[in-house]
């Protein structure tokens, strides 16, 4: 439900959805209240971002998009205390969500998510910087063949 044209389904809000999701649920379960698909970006924000070569970094913030609320970017919080980066991740790179385990898989090499482009809080997103990162992201398709498409979301 991040990006695109149909953002919502076949809803037009938000509301709309979580309303949809709500009556699914309790078709389901028989009870709409105990579970929902949707999470908040505060329990988001706990997750690691899992790559194959292991944890590559937490979700420390997201950078929302006022006309769709969809969330453009994932900030990703690398390294430690004295060598910590961060650096924006597509939702589209996205592979798997494990509520449970609280991590986001990606099929990026952990390499190539620490040696991103990084990203400074509160800096606005220019083209040319999003075109750097997409830039960054989109070469690994032809040396790796990690084609970043959303498996299962």
């Amino acid at each position: 439900y991040w990006e695109g044209e149909d953002l919502w389904g076949e809803e037009t809000t938000p509301g709309q959805l979580r309303s949809w999701l709500r009556a699914e649920q309790h078709k389901a379960r028989g009870n709409g209240e105990s579970e929902s698909y949707l999470l908040n970006a505060s329990t988001l924000a706990k997750f690691t971002l899992q790559s194959p070569q292991g944890t590559s970094g937490t979700v420390s913030d997201f950078l929302w998009s006022p006309e769709t609320y969809a969330i453009r970017f994932l900030v990703i919080h690398i390294g430690g205390l004295l060598s910590a980066k961060k650096t924006l991740l597509s939702p589209l790179w996205i592979t798997a969500l494990d509520r449970r385990a609280e991590t986001l898989r990606v099929e990026l090499p952990k390499e190539a998510i620490e040696e991103a482009p990084p990203y400074q809080v509160g800096e606005p997103i220019t083209p040319a910087y999003e075109k750097n990162i997409m830039s960054h992201y989109n070469a690994l398709e032809y040396k790796t063949g990690a084609s970043g498409r959303r498996k299962g979301l």
